[in-house]
């Protein structure tokens, strides 16, 4: 299938999430194509109420808004509704996946995201979570739902926890 087709396939989330300069590398348009493409799309309004998880961590249980959420935990939380869990993928391939297959999953049924361990970079590390931080945020606020980020790495949770872009941030 063309990358032409496949950009008129994109919902108007999805649209709403990638930025022009993406829209034009992932799928080899011009800037100025992408820029109308986004533009189209401007006046969208989702109109769907933020969607509200619930997370058990061994007897704890919390709640997680629609935005970044951040979890320092050893064992697996327990998200419902059931959420989207990522694939262990790394660089490009993460970058990609957030991109283009987690806004095409919520096209279908809007659920929490769920990622263990947000640090995918063997290189470019710090730019890369920067940069996946970006989407993921975009992502969350597009659609309106939570988006998980579990780490057992003290230190990555140390440097994270107080970002402002996290809603909440447990423990």
């Amino acid at each position: 299938m063309s990358l032409r087709l496949e950009l008129e396939k994109l919902s108007k989330r999805h649209i709403k999430v990638l930025a022009v300069e993406e829209i034009a590398s992932l799928f080899n348009v011009s800037l100025e194509e992408a820029y109308r493409l986004k533009k189209r799309v401007e006046d969208f309004e989702d109109k769907s109420l933020p969607l509200i998880a619930v997370c058990s961590i061994g007897v704890e249980e919390i709640y997680l808004p629609h935005g970044l959420n951040l979890i320092y935990s050893l064992v697996e939380p327990i998200v419902e509704p059931k959420p989207v869990e990522i694939p262990e993928l790394l660089d490009e391939e993460y970058l990609k996946y957030l991109l283009l297959e987690v806004p095409r999953k919520l096209d279908k049924v809007r659920k929490p995201v769920l990622i263990g361990e947000p640090d995918r970079f063997t290189r470019n590390e710090v730019e890369g979570l920067e940069y996946s931080l970006y989407i993921l945020i975009r992502i969350a606020y597009t659609y309106k739902i939570p988006i998980i980020l579990v780490t057992e790495d003290k230190r990555l949770y140390e440097e994270l926890k107080e970002r402002r872009e996290f809603v909440q941030v447990f423990p």
